[in-house]
């Protein structure tokens, strides 16, 4: 039989064991293993502070957040003084978006151990979820002077600044990150985005193909490529690259809508309607998918898909302005112009849209209501709208 002393050195041993398994599970990412093991380690050690904060890192990487802030709450009994177990309750919080609480934890954490970078960048992030954006650059700017080769920081802090059009030390924090990792795939999209911001379309285009001589199998700087072509006009490379996204992930959402609506912009409908029929098949509940679709229709001169499109797409979300505008579209080209005015009407409820008021003219016109005829191109007029101010001067009204 074991005396006391023995009974000790086998527990201490395999609890040695059990934190080395429950580490390797941890690096290996393996949490629910992480707290199997770690579970163990409590019953033969329930004072072991590093083993709460283990165990609770696990089930916070497994979304479980009460269970988590359970075993945090247990580390600061056992250690009040450990700033990386407010830092860790901080993310929590956060994770469940109350950031109030999370920003409590980390104000704590900086208190223990103000050189931590992490933890500034963590108030920052807050900061800028929350639009205090001068917040947000005095923590990054604090985070970056602690940790000036991160490149993650850099980016952070370039992000805001140029939130606050304040292009030119955006343009300094991203290329600083890209002097320290030139080849950072997220530097590049950054600064591709600056630069077209800035109406430096050339530069923008040669770094988004960086990024892709770097990784040819990035979606998003194909997707966002696609966006620089199409901003500029340049619709078929705004195609090609989008279809590249395409080709590497097919059900990539925003670059099958991006793609229809390049080739609508194209007067390409035939070609659009599949994109916008795939989202539809991924997300039966994508309104503008169904608004595109329905568009695309109507210049086909395929009315009652428009209609049903259109329909679907404002039972879906009934204050939907161009559901509503391209229904009374389809309705005035079949001269049922009852209806296209009660569409009209609709759109004109949501939003004075002096388009609207042009469209809704022309069908008074078309039932012979001269007056509300006269009405509506002048509310037209008096909103700035070229076409019915043509027509007043042409019909001697004044607006």
């Amino acid at each position: 039989m074991m005396n006391e002393e023995e009974m000790n050195k086998e527990v201490e041993k395999k609890v040695k064991q059990l934190l080395k398994k429950c580490l390797d599970a941890f690096q290996n990412e393996q949490y629910e293993l992480v707290i199997e093991h770690g579970q163990a380690v409590i019953e033969l050690a329930p004072t072991l502070q590093k083993i709460h904060l283990y165990v609770g890192f696990a089930y916070a990487y497994l979304g479980k957040y009460p269970a988590s802030i359970k075993h945090y709450q247990k580390a600061i009994e056992l250690d009040p003084d450990d700033p990386m177990i407010y830092l860790a309750l901080g993310n929590t919080y956060s994770s469940l978006e109350d950031y109030e609480v999370a920003s409590r934890y980390y104000r704590k954490s900086i208190e223990l151990n103000p050189e931590m970078s992490e933890t500034w960048s963590c108030l920052g992030h807050i900061a800028r979820k929350e639009e205090k954006k001068q917040d947000a650059i005095r923590y990054f700017k604090k985070a970056v002077e602690l940790d000036p080769t991160n490149v993650p920081l850099l980016n952070n802090l370039g992000l805001i600044y140029a939130e606050l059009e304040n292009y030119e030390d955006a343009m300094l924090c991203f290329q600083k990150a890209r002097k320290r990792a030139p080849e950072n795939i997220s530097t590049l999209q950054f600064l591709g985005k600056t630069y077209f911001l800035l109406k430096n379309y050339e530069e923008a285009i040669r770094c988004y193909k960086k990024a892709l001589y770097i990784d040819p199998k990035n979606s998003i700087t194909y997707f966002e490529l696609g966006m620089l072509y199409s901003e500029i006009k340049r619709f078929d490379e705004a195609i090609s690259a989008s279809q590249k996204a395409l080709d590497i992930d097919p059900n990539f959402i925003r670059a099958l809508f991006n793609t229809g609506t390049f080739y609508i912009n194209l007067e390409k409908y035939h070609e659009a309607i599949p994109y916008f029929k795939k989202i539809i098949d991924i997300d039966p509940n994508d309104v503008s998918a169904y608004c595109n679709l329905g568009y695309a229709y109507f210049y086909l001169s395929d009315y009652d898909q428009t209609i049903s499109c259109c329909t679907k797409a404002i039972e879906l979300d009934p204050k939907l302005p161009m559901a509503y505008s391209n229904l009374g579209s389809a309705y005035y080209a079949l001269k049922d112009y009852k209806k296209a005015i009660q569409c009209l009407k609709a759109v004109i409820e949501l939003k004075e849209d002096t388009t609207a008021y042009y469209n809704l003219g022309e069908v008074y016109g078309k039932t012979g209501n001269e007056e509300e005829e006269i009405n509506c191109y002048r509310k037209a007029a008096q909103l700035g709208n070229e076409e019915a101010r043509k027509w007043m001067f042409e019909h001697n009204q004044t607006w």
